[in-house]
């Protein structure tokens, strides 16, 4: 039952992703598309036929990865263990079930009011913000976003991805090591980035500097060979989208 619920969590996240790159992907090529983040992505499903089916189904699909998440979390699956970094890898599985959690409950409410909001972000940091301690907690969760980032990027780097890949997946593989690289270095790069604007939240007490993956990519468009570096991202999340769905009934999966 739960390898179940684990193939339709990922395969859900994966076509997450890979709206996300594809939409941005074309913005930057001017092929129409525009920079996405996750409530695009509700957007997008909206407008196609039958659009409400469609991000029911998604809900369901990011419902049972927020479920697979806390049950790896708990049960202990993977045997990661009691140890300082086993525990600290099982306790971000945890906080990664509550956001998809509130990511799937997000969809499910949206398509009910057909009004999305992204403004409740910045609100809750305000708010936090404006405790004594706010600002450290703030600053020490972007520090940790930055971790995750580059731990992505390592992931990519040092291929450890590839033990989330069957051994059998026969003339494909060799192509689908080089999707999973590509798509690991880009979420990292994009991690990281949020990572940062959350540090600096926290830094200069200012809410504002919040950024989502769409502000990640507007981010990069603002640097120097801007349109390239974003297209390049942001392909590349689609690469790390379209392996998530290759992967999905694998249940040594542990993306």
């Amino acid at each position: 039952m739960i390898d179940k619920v684990q193939t339709l969590g990922l395969a859900a996240k994966g076509l997450v992703y890979s709206i996300i790159g594809a939409l941005t992907a074309m913005a930057a090529f001017d092929m129409g598309g525009q920079m996405a983040g996750k409530s695009h992505v509700i957007s997008f499903l909206q407008q196609q036929p039958f659009g409400n089916f469609l991000l029911y189904f998604l809900a369901a699909g990011i419902l049972a990865y927020a479920i697979w998440r806390m049950y790896t979390a708990i049960a202990d699956p993977k045997n990661k263990g009691t140890g300082k970094t086993g525990i600290t890898k099982r306790v971000g599985y945890f906080f990664s079930s509550i956001i998809y959690l509130f990511f799937s409950i997000t969809i499910v409410t949206t398509t009910i009011t057909s009004a999305a909001g992204d403004s409740n972000r910045q609100f809750v940091v305000d708010h936090l913000l404006q405790k004594t301690y706010g600002p450290f907690v703030i600053g020490l969760i972007g520090v940790i976003i930055i971790g995750v980032g580059l731990y992505q990027i390592h992931k990519g780097y040092s291929k450890k991805y590839l033990e989330e890949l069957n051994a059998g997946y026969g003339n494909h593989q060799s192509l689908m090591h080089k999707v999973g690289k590509f798509g690991f270095i880009a979420r990292g790069i994009i991690f990281g980035i949020i990572g940062y604007f959350v540090l600096r939240a926290g830094v200069t007490d200012n809410p504002e500097m919040i950024r989502s993956i769409q502000g990640a990519f507007s981010f990069l468009q603002q640097q120097s060979y801007g349109t390239y570096l974003m297209g390049g991202v942001a392909v590349g999340l689609m690469a790390y989208g379209i392996f998530m769905m290759y992967v999905s009934k694998d249940s040594r999966i542990h993306a």
